[in-house]
């Protein structure tokens, strides 16, 4: 618990020390470390969650799955790297190599300065090492253990969630995906063994990435939704109060606007279920209030901005057919399996989940933003996490009732058809050419797609809360 909470909060820190005026960075540090010592001082005032059994046997090949999974994501130029990770090398070694706030001076019609505006949780604690030790080894050695503890407290979290510690868990966690294979058989097509097919409805369509695309394209989405997330249903699983649950939702914000969206509906039945108890506490009204407002200002100085916007009645109609074929591979298809898992008795919290999640996929589905539709593939995030905690919980492929291991046996044939999308990602990771490492590369070097990145000097951030 308290790991996650530090995981996720340690980049607010720099932020607020290294981004921030001092006469502001001093009370904004002061109210997010006062939040963390209160969420957690209430944690521990609830009573330690039984530990987890575990076996030394099991914990060698979860270790092993989560090493080599993350070896071959492209983090640390060990592997092959996917078209993202020219922007996170870039973001990274401008972040580790300019002084902060990092700003950029472009002539492109006369002479302009820029801020770097992003969600930057994922890079601050990597460039903090790259300054004080080497940026080498801070993008190769510590960027990838980064990775690898972020995932291994997502995998704890999945056992402490699903109900113990397994090696299948951990393995329909790497595969899980929807049924993207489907589409190519359904049109006689066979996808080459690399191939990327989750975009099977066109560009800038409908599209939920696998648990391996997000980790080898864009992993601090991925740990955003997947940590922030736990944290999230944590409070909504083992506590009788909201006293953390909006510090903890925001605690997402700064890895990722997309996950903290997507994680609305499932904070909004935290608050319903429990009637909003002790849901004024500072943490989530100052430590949370104050977050919120700081990276708000600091998103929307950016300089180009996309709207969200609905698919029109007219997209909708023209494409229904899309639509329907979409969301029954991508998420119905595993709602039986959910049905079933109920029937054995699940705690009614659990059995709650299932509004917010199909109101959380319905709502990645029916707006749009950006050329490829980042809202629909991040949003859906933090639902697709929770999709699989309910299929994994309890989960004992050959035990249980005649009935119940028939179940058990159609879902592991499903998620193995799902899991053609993740071996495609991994496989390119081991076979495809290993990165070459550029200790030079910059957002610069294109100028037209470093516009997304940047932010106006004009803004109330840059003039009343960035450090000069």
């Amino acid at each position: 618990m308290w790991s996650t909470v530090l995981f996720l909060g340690l980049p607010y820190l720099i932020f607020s020390i290294a981004w921030v005026r001092w006469y502001l960075a001093i009370p904004f540090t002061g109210v997010l470390l006062l939040s963390f010592w209160k969420a957690l001082s209430s944690e521990m005032q609830g009573g330690q969650t039984a530990p987890l059994l575990l076996r030394w046997q099991p914990i060698i090949a979860i270790s092993a799955l989560i090493l080599g999974w993350n070896y071959f994501s492209g983090v640390g130029y060990f592997s092959y790297q996917n078209a993202d990770w020219e922007k996170h090398n870039a973001i990274l070694l401008d972040l580790i190599h300019k002084d902060w706030p990092v700003t950029y001076t472009i002539i492109r019609g006369g002479t302009h300065s820029y801020n770097l505006v992003y969600y930057l949780a994922y890079y601050l604690p990597i460039a903090v090492i790259g300054k004080i030790v080497q940026a080498k080894f801070a993008v190769t050695y510590f960027a990838y253990t980064w990775n690898v503890i972020a995932t291994a407290l997502a995998v704890a979290w999945l056992f402490r969630f699903t109900g113990g510690v397994s090696v299948l868990v951990v393995c329909g966690f790497i595969f899980f995906s929807g049924l993207d294979i489907v589409p190519f058989y359904m049109k006689h097509l066979s996808p080459s063994s690399a191939q990327h097919i989750e975009a099977w409805t066109g560009v800038g369509m409908l599209q939920f990435s696998s648990n391996s695309t997000t980790l080898y394209w864009v992993p601090q989405h991925g740990f955003g939704a997947w940590l922030g997330t736990s944290l999230v249903l944590h409070q909504y699983l083992k506590k009788n109060d909201s006293r953390n649950t909006l510090f903890y939702w925001a605690l997402s914000l700064f890895w990722s606007p997309f996950i903290f969206i997507g994680q609305f509906l499932f904070v909004a039945l935290d608050l319903i279920y429990k009637k909003c108890t002790k849901l004024i506490s500072f943490q989530n009204i100052v430590g949370g209030g104050i977050t919120i407002v700081i990276l708000g200002l600091f998103y929307s100085s950016r300089s180009v901005s996309n709207k969200i916007e609905f698919f029109t009645l007219q997209q909708l109609a023209d494409n229904w057919y899309l639509f329907l074929v979409f969301i029954t591979l991508e998420f119905l298809v595993y709602l039986p399996f959910i049905a079933w898992i109920f029937r054995t008795g699940v705690e009614k919290r659990y059995r709650y989940l299932c509004v917010p999640l199909i109101g959380n996929v319905i709502g990645a589905m029916i707006f749009h933003l950006g050329a490829y539709n980042d809202f629909c593939m991040r949003v859906s995030l933090p639902g697709l996490f929770i999709l699989q905690i309910l299929l994994f919980k309890n989960f004992v492929p050959f035990g249980g009732t005649q009935w119940r291991r028939v179940a058990n046996v159609l879902l592991i044939a499903v998620l193995i058809v799902g899991a053609q999308t993740s071996i495609r990602e991994i496989y390119r990771g081991v076979a495809g050419p290993k990165s070459t490492i550029n200790l030079s590369n910059t957002l610069m070097n294109d100028l037209d797609f470093s516009f997304l990145y940047l932010g106006s000097i004009d803004s109330v951030y840059s003039k009343q809360i960035a450090a000069p």
